[in-house]
Order: C-alpha cells, then structure tokens, then sequence
C-alpha cells in the first residue's frame, strides 16, 4: 500500500484516467455512429433500389405475353 503522502498523486492519475477513458469512450460512440449512419443510408439506398426492381419485374410479368413488336427496316453490317 502506499504511503498517505503518496495518495493525492494516485488519486489524480485515476482522475486523469477516467478524463481519457471517458473522451476516448464520447469519440469512439461518435464514429460508432456515423458508421451506423452511414450504413443506414446505405440500406436505405439499397432497398429503394430493390423496390424499384420488384416493380420493373412486376410491370415485366403483367405485360408478359401481350408484347409486339413491328420491325419497320433492318441494316446488319459485318466489320472485320
């Protein structure tokens, strides 16, 4: 155990540590969410996007079978 005329210098390192621990822990939850933020945006993005093909493939399904097509001229060209 240390002495008493060591004591106040103990006492203020474990407040230092605590100051740091508790900085270190505000700026890692900071990062830990605008990570998270980000990943939101990007889900959100992700199913706006598969929205938007289940909608193509719905539309695709309900006209399956009533397409047509008129081909009015035609040119092939072949180039080596």
């Amino acid at each position: 155990m240390l002495g008493h005329k060591y004591s106040h210098v103990c006492m203020h390192f474990q407040a230092d540590c605590a100051n740091s621990c508790a900085v270190y822990y505000v700026v890692n939850i900071n990062q830990m969410q605008q990570t998270l933020e980000k990943e939101i945006e990007m889900l959100k993005l992700s199913r706006r996007e598969l929205e938007q093909y289940v909608e193509r493939t719905d539309m695709w399904c309900e006209f399956a079978g009533k397409w047509r097509i008129d081909i009015c001229s035609s040119n092939v060209s072949i180039t080596i």
